[in-house]
């Protein structure tokens, strides 16, 4: 999310549809059965972590609901890019609006169902609701954990309906937090990623282990964390034998990691993405400023939403996506019909086939309204 812009005069052009098949890469094994949380392989067997419970009491409609503790004014995930969106879907995504026939919605979180202020705007737990009333499901796909955040906005909300995707869709979970699959970075990968952090200078490092965030020692990059309403993250001493294992530790499944410094980070990337060989033993990504991702190589939304429809037996054509930044590209070019926000990064609006009003202007309730309630009492 970036600092928050005022509205633009809307805008009505459509945008040109990118090619919409994920990349493709390795994936780890598929666990069932641990509702409690998420099940966690290192050594020779599995460690059980936490993760919070779902309260489902739905709010008012003129409740606005605060999900992270972040009080400030920033933006959504990108430069304020106008509100308003194109008018007339074309391609798969025009088809399934015409007969009616979309089947999902799928959303990020952070900048773009919720607000700067990461508050849940009244208009969006309206329209999320009457998607429920309807029987259309709401899947999350999000970067962040399953973490403190989620219970609040699911009291506002209620049942989603759905499976939830986190970490980028390296983590999944059934609507009751039954763990679908789990994908992780290898040891000697993050090994390599740990020792290059030593090198660099004024950055931080933090590891997403399943519903623990982990970090050598925690410094103000990572103290950003929870303004999202992610967990507190740990600091574990030795970060390399927290994740690979050693002086007693077992290693523990690490999904990605997060490396944190001020802006410009340009330089930070490409260094990156030279060490570690971005695109062939990584993939890297950004949602929010001062932060970049190092993911599975082939890893991204799309990817696991894609994975995750083929399951769910609905097809890309009949999915409405949302999204505000560079991590959301491969899920608003996979959906049928793909909206970026008013306040998305360049990279998203040019993914999208729409654009719509910014995070803190009603710009998810305008994209629900306008691509799924509207179009379903119409077609």
């Amino acid at each position: 999310m970036r600092p928050r812009r005022p509205p633009a005069p809307a805008l009505d052009r459509p945008r040109p549809r990118p090619s919409r098949v994920p990349p493709k890469g390795p994936e780890r094994g598929t666990r069932k059965g641990d509702p409690k949380g998420t099940e966690q392989r290192g050594g020779g067997g599995l460690r059980r972590s936490e993760a919070p419970g779902l309260l489902l009491r739905p709010l008012p409609a003129t409740e606005r609901l605060r999900i992270g503790r972040r009080d400030g004014s920033g933006g959504g995930g990108g430069a304020g890019m106008g509100a308003g969106g194109a008018g007339g879907a074309r391609g798969r995504g025009a088809r399934a609006r015409a007969r009616g026939a979309v089947r999902a919605v799928v959303t990020d979180v952070d900048g773009t169902l919720l607000d700067p202020r990461n508050a849940l705007p009244a208009s969006a737990a309206r329209a999320a609701r009457e998607l429920r009333a309807r029987g259309i499901p709401l899947i999350l796909a999000t970067g962040k954990t399953r973490g403190p955040w989620l219970p609040p906005l699911l009291e506002a909300i209620g049942p989603l309906g759905a499976p939830a995707l986190f970490a980028q869709g390296l983590l999944a979970y059934e609507a009751d937090g039954t763990p679908l699959w789990e994908r992780a970075l290898e040891p000697a990968f993050l090994r390599r990623c740990v020792r290059l952090a030593r090198r660099l200078r004024d950055v931080q490092v933090v590891a997403y282990c399943g519903s623990r965030l982990v970090c050598a020692a925690c410094d103000r990059h990572s103290a950003r964390l929870p303004d999202y309403g992610e967990p507190e993250p740990e600091a574990v001493g030795d970060l390399e034998e927290a994740l690979c294992g050693g002086g007693g530790r077992a290693p523990v499944a690490c999904q990605k990691l997060i490396f944190m410094a001020d802006e410009p980070m340009a330089g930070v990337r490409a260094e990156l993405a030279r060490e570690l060989r971005d695109g062939e033993d990584c993939s890297l990504t950004s949602a929010l400023p001062g932060m970049l991702e190092v993911l599975p190589v082939g890893a991204s939304k799309g990817e696991a939403v894609a994975r995750l429809l083929r399951d769910l037996g609905i097809r890309p054509e009949e999915v409405v996506a949302l999204g505000d930044g560079e991590n959301d590209v491969e899920l608003l070019e996979l959906a049928g019909v793909g909206v970026a926000m008013g306040n998305a990064s360049p990279a998203a609006v040019r993914a999208a086939q729409h654009q719509v009003a910014a995070n803190d202007a009603d710009g998810w309730a305008e994209a629900v309204d306008r691509f799924v309630l509207e179009g379903g009492r119409s077609g």
